[in-house]
């Protein structure tokens, strides 16, 4: 019997403060003789949780294990030689990102000018993201380079985007 363990998810990647997180990985029996285990999760390289996976030979299944941290800050998850790592912010708050093609290009949020990329916390809720139609942008050698809006992700072309933040979200 040979455990196999792949394909580590988190929900939600960051969190609050004594709010809990779930890390879900596959498991999988590659031997043909049933196996039980006591699968240890590592947070921060110290065993915090383990979770028994009983498998038939042959068999595969799901495994979660949930986790409440009570500090701000990044933590790291191990899992089977796996590492991926969730972050407790500001109650109130997640992180917003703002992503161009173009770094320095000027935008503003809720009003304020800010740069891409952009990556803060905002408080939870409706906020405003506008792009100018065109921004002129130093460019090495090439001095002031015009460059234009050309969308969003979802291929909508509208300078103004109001954005519900709830989680760690990207616009």
């Amino acid at each position: 019997a040979a455990l196999k363990v792949s394909n580590m998810f988190i929900d939600p990647i960051e969190s609050w403060p004594d709010q809990p997180v779930n890390i879900t990985v596959d498991v999988s029996n590659t031997g043909i003789e049933g196996i039980s285990y006591s699968l240890p999760f590592l947070v921060n390289d110290v065993r915090a949780k383990s979770v028994q996976v009983d498998l038939a030979g042959g068999a595969s299944g799901t495994v979660t294990a949930s986790f409440t941290e009570s500090a701000i800050g990044k933590y790291r998850v191990t899992v089977a030689g796996k590492t991926t790592t969730f972050r407790i912010v500001e109650t109130g708050k997640h992180t917003l990102h703002i992503i161009s093609t173009r770094t320095r290009f000027v935008f503003t949020l809720d009003g304020t000018p800010k740069v891409t990329p952009f990556n803060d916390l905002v408080d939870v809720g409706m906020h405003t993201v506008v792009f100018p139609d065109k921004e002129e942008i130093q460019i090495g050698g090439w001095g002031l380079v015009p460059f234009g809006f050309a969308g969003w992700n979802d291929g909508s072309s509208q300078l103004t985007r109001n954005v519900d933040v709830q989680r760690e979200t990207y616009a």
